[in-house]
């Protein structure tokens, strides 16, 4: 078994590449870019099933939910009693991941522009490329 793990565009682009991971399985973070391999790279993905009319399938495997998580102790983030989520007269910065990269990302800024009006670019909100590799938009 081949484990490989990465951004899903970047997984994406070892498949068109020729597969050279050796990958038989591929868990996306979003549906369109299975869809774009079935609909545009038919003949990429058609070798790894074993008839001539293969039962390719795609399907949400999981869906989620956006999670908040602080390191204020004993901060009440919940409607009812708290803070309701973000508040930006509590928290300086805000950390989501890039919405160019991550579907998350786009999740995320779209809670803080619709619910809390906070418009980007913000330098309250710190926008994550990858582990290690963030930058302030």
């Amino acid at each position: 078994m081949v484990v490989d793990n990465g951004a899903t565009a970047t997984l994406e682009a070892n498949i068109i590449a020729g597969n050279t991971r050796g990958v038989d399985l591929f868990l996306a973070a979003d549906t369109a870019t299975p869809q774009d391999l079935l609909v545009n790279h038919f003949d990429l993905v058609t070798p790894y099933n074993n008839s001539s009319t293969p039962p390719l399938y795609t399907f949400n495997y999981a869906q989620g939910i956006l999670a908040l998580l602080t390191n204020i102790r004993g901060l009440d983030l919940s409607c009812e009693t708290g803070t309701c989520g973000y508040n930006p007269d509590v928290f300086s910065t805000v950390a989501i991941a890039d919405p160019s990269l991550a579907p998350y990302g786009v999740a995320a800024q779209s809670v803080l522009v619709g619910r809390y009006g906070v418009v980007p670019p913000d330098p309250r909100v710190v926008e994550y490329q990858r582990p290690g590799m963030e930058q302030a938009h």
